[in-house]
């Protein structure tokens, strides 16, 4: 017998379920009973066995297949700089994309101001060739048609 995708409520399941969650959590997000999840669950992982149903991904292999975005930009120097990271980094997850922000690393506060700017390139420079896609802000940033010049590097 071939297999065949799960279903709609079946990955709905998987996929919670990947998260770590627990049975009685999923059943209270999916709006079912803690008993039909089970039982849900009891039926897919039968049908995988039987080879009836492919299983998901692991979530490591579906990170590995998520293109990544470098989110290139002056935004770094705004007030709420991680803040404003973080809502980005969440838009490129709800369309299926690893966002990567430059301030996603810590820089260690050990090191002086050069080696600070140093540790703080290798780290970026490191990102964006791990990255898919670069999308950089070019708006102006120092006066009119002038981006930011790290930006624009």
């Amino acid at each position: 017998m071939p297999k065949r995708n799960p279903t709609k409520s079946q990955r709905a399941v998987m996929e919670l379920l990947d998260q770590g969650l627990p049975v009685e959590q999923i059943a209270s997000s999916l709006g079912k009973s803690a008993l039909a999840v089970k039982k849900q669950l009891h039926r897919i992982k039968r049908r995988v066995r039987e080879g009836r149903i492919a299983p998901s991904p692991l979530p490591i292999e579906r990170a590995a297949n998520e293109p990544r975005i470098y989110l290139a930009g002056f935004d770094v120097f705004r007030r709420d700089a991680k803040e404003h990271g973080e809502r980005l980094k969440q838009l490129c997850r709800d369309r299926g994309f690893v966002g990567l922000y430059p301030l996603d690393g810590q820089v260690p506060s050990s090191l002086q101001r050069q080696d600070a700017a140093r540790w703080i390139y290798a780290a970026n420079i490191e990102l964006i060739r791990s990255a898919d896609i670069v999308m950089a802000n070019l708006a102006d940033f120092r006066g009119s048609g002038e981006p930011d010049s790290g930006t624009a590097f």
